[in-house]
């Protein structure tokens, strides 16, 4: 028996518009917070945002050009979002957050929880393989493809056990430079989320804006040096935040912020970056960062949180830590 019939049909392109419209929506909340905050700093801007990566300037008409994005990727545990526009968040995920993504990717490779991939080259054949670390225990090396011939020839090697050289490349297809954007971008969008446009306008934190969106076409040494990973990763306690942001002064007197972010595949990766105060000079504002960073060598930090939310972060000097 037919079942009843509809009242009306949708056509591809409706739908579509339809799944468009209702996505809109379900942006106007952010849309409306960050309008509100720009017009109250800068009156000339009514219903209207910045995008925060590009400062591309969106009206409520154009809301369709903007997009949810995740500020610390949503691949990686992310879950807080801000609204971009289309073009800086396909950009970053196509050029930068890939490459720190596959970072990590090997990072669990080699600490045995995934798959490596390489080419192993014996008896003068090359086959493409997966490579499985076992750590205390070897490695384990599967074969993942090859032509017949290709594969004959091997095991033909291997029945007549005669010795061959063998030799095997691992793949490690991420530029580290990349990765180093894609961090300094999430630690970027993250005080914007804690502080707003009042921070992103200043021009110090302009001149790292401007840093960010030029490395995604080309090498960053400024970010590399801004840019790291904690270590040793703070004890989990299962009331871990996405993020903490961590005002630092110096004994000198200058001051930071350091961002801390916990990426999450297999296991946690807490990754940081140093970014400049609202009000710091734009001279030397590089400069001063990497060595605020090269400071930041010389400690280890604790991050604890509790049931509440609220999170302590401590820096403690490593001659201070036990030796383990």
């Amino acid at each position: 028996m037919a079942g009843p019939k509809p009242l009306f049909g949708i056509t591809g392109d409706q739908r579509n518009m339809v799944l468009e419209r209702q996505m809109d929506n379900s942006k106007t909340p952010i849309f409306d917070r960050m309008a509100v905050e720009l017009s109250s700093l800068r009156p000339e801007y009514r219903d209207e945002i910045l995008c925060p990566m590009c400062l591309g300037r969106y009206g409520r008409a154009r809301i369709h050009l903007l997009t949810k994005e995740h500020v610390l990727a949503r691949s990686l545990g992310g879950r807080a979002v801000t609204l971009t526009c289309k073009v800086c968040n396909n950009t970053a995920g196509h050029r930068v957050q890939n490459h720190l993504k596959t970072l990590l990717k090997l990072n669990e490779g080699f600490r045995g929880d995934g798959e490596l991939r390489g080419r192993f080259t014996i008896f003068g054949e090359t086959v493409p393989v997966g490579v499985t670390v076992r750590p205390g225990a070897g490695l384990t090396i599967t074969a993942c493809g090859g032509s017949p011939r290709t594969m004959g020839a091997v095991e033909k090697g291997f029945r007549s056990h005669r010795a061959g050289k063998w030799s095997m490349q691992v793949n490690l297809p991420y530029n580290p430079a990349k990765a180093s954007a894609a961090i300094a971008r999430a630690a970027y969008l993250v005080v914007f989320q804690q502080f707003g446009y009042r921070y992103i306008l200043s021009e110090s934190v302009n001149l790292i804006r401007q840093e960010i969106i030029s490395a995604m076409d080309r090498h960053s040494d400024r970010l590399c040096l801004l840019t790291g990973k904690l270590g040793p990763a703070p004890a989990p306690n299962g009331n871990e935040p996405e993020a903490v942001l961590i005002p630092v002064v110096l004994e000198y007197g200058y001051k930071f912020l350091v961002v801390v972010m916990r990426f999450q595949q297999h296991r946690d990766y807490w990754m940081f970056c140093a970014l400049p105060r609202e009000a710091e000079s734009t001279e030397s504002v590089f400069e001063n960062l990497a060595k605020a960073v090269h400071w930041l060598g010389n400690f280890n930090l604790t991050i604890s949180g509790d049931e509440d939310g609220e999170v302590i972060a401590q820096f403690v000097p490593k001659s201070q830590q036990p030796n383990l």
